[in-house]
């Protein structure tokens, strides 16, 4: 397993906090469903397609927190990252929320990997703003 944490792998990003809105006229609703959807229009999103884009490229984000870990062996925490999805699944615009993470080197690299990622496509004419958590803790090893 790696350093950076998912919880569907024993690793910790926190999927439950996953907030997603439109950034056009419609609202979004992250109301506790299986799908997000776009009120005021047929179009929807699915959580759990930008959720597993996330965890399916999460070797990136291990990537960039060992690098850092080499530089600062004692950080850990929290980062939010907010970025939009634009209709052809392209993740741009990002911004770091909140968290205890302050390390610019580590949001750099995190949002570098993310914009290379193909997310879900929003619909038509919309961008989708989406706010996700990542905690991020060093690996423990087994003493043996």
């Amino acid at each position: 397993m790696g350093l950076f944490k998912s919880e569907l792998m024993a690793v910790s990003v926190f999927a439950a906090g996953l907030m997603i809105s439109a950034t056009s006229s419609a609202a979004m609703s992250s109301a506790a469903t299986e799908k997000t959807k776009i009120e005021n229009s047929e179009a929807e999103i699915a959580r759990e397609n930008i959720r597993d884009t996330v965890w399916l490229n999460n070797e990136d984000i291990e990537e960039c927190y060992g690098n850092r870990l080499k530089a600062a062996p004692g950080l850990k925490g929290s980062i939010q990252v907010n970025w939009e999805i634009d209709e052809n699944g392209q993740a741009s615009d990002f911004k770091r929320a909140k968290g205890s993470i302050l390390d610019e080197a580590l949001f750099s690299c995190v949002s570098g990997k993310m914009a290379t990622w193909e997310f879900p496509a929003a619909p038509q004419g919309v961008k989708v703003s989406v706010s996700y958590p990542f905690l991020f803790s060093p690996e423990k090893k087994d003493k043996q």
